[in-house]
């Protein structure tokens, strides 16, 4: 009998596909001298436009002091630039420069290529039910946590 809360664990945390990833990362870490992850902000800031380094902590779940580190390398390289808020000038807003363009398509283009071997055989129909069931169980786990 297969253990579904297992199962279930092991696909929400993620740790092959991040293993997969990393592998599969290895060129444009090479090339760009990054480590896994930068390459894994400079990939969320391309998909958010900006965040602050809280929401890259919380959104990735990744180390607090990791995140600083990775942000400080990023800046010292010109691939982010930060700026304050309007709205709170304590808040630093990150963004990416003109220089991470190449980097961030390599990256772009790298998990294309994950994601289409990941999700190989699958119509759209079962894509989206997938999609579906993801939504609704990271819902209901956010749920739990704020109550």
């Amino acid at each position: 009998m297969r253990d579904l809360e297992y199962e279930m664990g092991v696909f929400l945390r993620g740790r092959q596909f991040k293993k997969l990833v990393a592998r599969m990362s290895a060129e444009s870490r090479a090339k760009y001298g990054l480590k896994q992850i930068e390459l894994d902000i400079l990939a969320f800031l391309a998909r958010t436009g900006e965040a602050t380094a809280t929401q890259i902590h919380h959104t990735l779940g990744l180390n607090k002091g990791h995140v600083s580190q990775a942000l400080a390398s990023l800046c010292a390289k010109n691939y982010v630039r930060l700026r304050a808020m309007p709205f709170d000038r304590r808040a630093i807003a990150i963004q990416l420069t003109d220089q991470a363009a190449p980097v961030v398509e390599s990256i772009r283009l790298e998990r294309k290529q994950i994601m289409e071997q990941v999700l190989k055989g699958f119509t759209q129909e079962e894509l989206d039910r997938m999609r579906s069931a993801t939504d609704r169980i990271l819902a209901n786990i956010r749920g739990l946590i704020t109550e």
